[in-house]
C-alpha cells in the first residue's frame, strides 16, 4: 500500500469516527494486518487479543523494541503489535468535505444504453420488461418483479426502486476515499464486479439508510442480516476502506446473535 493511501485510512477513524488519540507527536499506527496484541516484545506470553486490519492504534513509543511497538487501543488496552503489521503515520492536516457530484453515477460503462442503474436492475430482478424506443433500441426497464432483500418485500413498479451502495458513497468517503482521484471514484460508484456491492432495494428504505453504518442501521429484513455485514465488510476490505470500532462492534454482535458464517 502507498503511503499517500496509508494517509486517508486512519484520519476518519481517528478523528470523525472517534479511534483512539494520536500520540503527543501527532502520530498513530495503522494496522495493514491483522496482529496481536501481546503483553510483551515477544511472543512468550499468550496474546492479549487480535487486532484486526484497518483499526488504529495510539503508539507509546516512536520506535519499535525488538521488533514491536508500545501501543494503546481505543478502549485503552495496552501492549505490544508486530512492527512489520503496521504503520507509524502522520496525521493529514484535513479532511475535506464529501460532495456527492464527486462520485459520477449512473454511467454506461460499455456505451449500450443501458446505466449502471438499469444494468443493476436487470441482473436482480426476478423477471423484466424492457422498454422499447423507436430505434429498437431497449435502454430502461418498463416493469418487472423484485425481491427487496433490506425488506424481504415483492416490488413490480421500478419506480419504487432505488439502487443502494451496500456501503454509501459518503462512508466511502470518510473511510479514506477522500483522497481517490475522480477515475477511482467513478470505479467504485458504479462497480458492478462485486454483486453485493450495489443491490437493487425499496426507495423508502433507501433513503433511510442514507449514509449510515451498520453501527446505526440495518435492514429490517433479519433474514439478511448476515449477507448485510459480510457485504460490508468484503467491500471495505476489497477498497482498502477503514472499518470504525463502533460498526466492527455491531457486525461481531450481529454476526454472534444470528450465529452468521465466519
Amino acid at each position: 500500500m502507498q503511503q499517500g493511501n496509508r494517509r486517508w485510512m486512519f484520519w476518519l477513524v481517528l478523528v470523525v469516527l472517534a479511534a483512539p488519540v494520536a500520540s503527543a507527536d501527532g502520530q498513530i499506527l495503522l494496522v495493514n494486518r491483522n496482529v496481536n496484541l501481546r503483553e510483551t516484545a515477544s511472543t512468550a506470553l499468550p496474546p492479549i487479543r487480535l487486532i484486526r486490519a484497518g483499526e488504529v492504534l495510539t503508539p507509546l513509543d516512536l520506535e519499535p523494541t525488538d521488533g514491536y511497538f508500545p501501543a494503546a487501543t481505543p478502549e485503552g488496552e495496552e501492549g505490544w503489535v508486530w512492527s512489520r503489521n503496521v504503520s507509524l503515520l502522520e496525521l493529514p492536516p484535513e479532511l475535506p468535505p464529501y460532495d456527492r457530484r464527486d462520485w459520477r453515477h449512473w454511467i454506461d460503462e460499455d456505451r449500450d444504453c443501458q446505466n449502471t442503474r438499469t444494468e443493476v436492475l436487470i441482473r436482480d430482478a426476478l423477471s423484466v420488461v424492457m422498454a422499447t424506443r423507436s430505434d429498437g433500441r431497449q435502454c430502461a426497464v418498463q416493469s418487472g418483479v423484485w425481491v427487496d432483500p433490506f425488506s424481504g418485500d415483492t416490488i413490480r413498479d421500478p419506480r419504487g426502486l432505488d439502487v443502494d451502495h451496500v456501503v454509501p458513497l459518503q462512508n466511502a468517503h470518510l473511510a479514506g476515499a477522500w483522497s481517490w482521484d475522480s477515475a477511482r471514484r467513478r470505479e467504485y460508484a458504479n462497480d458492478m464486479a462485486d454483486p453485493q456491492h450495489l443491490l437493487a432495494v425499496t426507495a423508502s428504505l433507501n433513503r433511510q439508510k442514507g449514509a449510515k453504518g451498520p453501527d446505526q442501521w440495518l435492514p429490517p429484513n433479519p433474514d439478511f442480516s448476515c449477507s448485510y455485514i459480510a457485504a460490508w465488510r468484503a467491500i471495505k476490505r476489497r477498497w482498502r476502506l477503514t472499518t470504525t470500532v463502533a460498526e466492527r462492534a455491531t457486525m461481531d454482535s450481529v454476526r454472534t446473535a444470528r450465529n452468521c458464517p465466519p
